[in-house]
């Protein structure tokens, strides 16, 4: 199993000619790359990124808004390269649909100094959030269930 952590610096490099679909069909050959090395089984986990709990952006109207649609147009992405191959790529969706998570009210000490990187505690959380749903997404294939295009949160 390989956790593929990625997106955010293609949004901040997009451009007409770098697009969603551009980053879509480089991430199927990165992942191509990556079962070809470890083997075809190795099931990919492609997480949405967190960018809208980012507390640099935080109470930055329009700029979270829009950053948040748009690095979703990125997280959509994976979604969509994981309902392709459900059994061996997973994506995991975004933090704010775990409650869990938005008990736990995910605020700035959870981020490094810049703002926009998680710090040691953040990325247990997120990582605790990731694992939830890489076991979900186990638990299905191990009972046998028939492969279906999903999100696992």
């Amino acid at each position: 199993m390989v956790v593929l952590l990625c997106g955010l610096n293609d949004v901040k490099r997009a451009s007409p000619w770098r697009t969603p679909i551009g980053f879509r069909h480089d991430l199927a050959e990165l992942v191509g790359e990556i079962q070809g090395s470890c083997g075809a089984e190795t099931t990919v986990v492609l997480p949405a990124l967190p960018l809208h709990l980012a507390p640099v952006f935080s109470g930055q109207w329009p700029l979270l808004p829009l950053l948040s649609s748009f690095a979703g147009l990125w997280d959509e992405q994976k979604k969509r390269l994981s309902e392709r191959e459900p059994p061996r790529i997973c994506f995991v969706r975004s933090v704010e649909a775990d409650s869990d998570l938005a008990a736990q009210n995910v605020e700035a000490a959870y981020w490094a100094d810049d703002g926009i990187h998680p710090n040691d505690a953040g990325y247990k959380l997120w990582g605790e959030h990731i694992g939830r749903g890489v076991m979900r997404h186990l638990e299905e294939r191990q009972r046998g269930l028939p492969s279906r295009p999903r999100e696992v949160a």
